[in-house]
């Protein structure tokens, strides 16, 4: 998060910032800050922080995984017809 310190994770999600929680999902000072930064995304559902959520399940200290795939779940059962397309597209290529 550069120079402006550690995000404010209620702020962003009160403003339905999605690109600042998603930013926040790479602040690797604080794991809690990640952690919440997921969380938030999957409370609001938006899909454009599928992607992500996805590479944060992999790339991210495992103290975050679980809070990233539980906001993944959220956002699947909110668009179905996104996470299908994208698998099907996926396993055409």
């Amino acid at each position: 998060m550069g120079i402006f310190g550690r995000p404010n994770i209620a702020n962003l999600k009160s403003k339905g910032d999605i690109k600042g929680l998603i930013k926040a999902l790479g602040y690797d000072k604080d794991w809690q800050v990640q952690t919440a930064a997921a969380s938030a995304l999957g409370e609001i559902g938006d899909v454009r922080a599928a992607d992500p959520l996805i590479k944060t399940l992999w790339e991210n200290n495992p103290l975050v995984a679980p809070s990233a795939a539980e906001a993944l779940e959220k956002i699947a059962a909110l668009h179905p017809e996104s996470f299908r397309n994208q698998s099907s597209q996926q396993v055409l290529d």
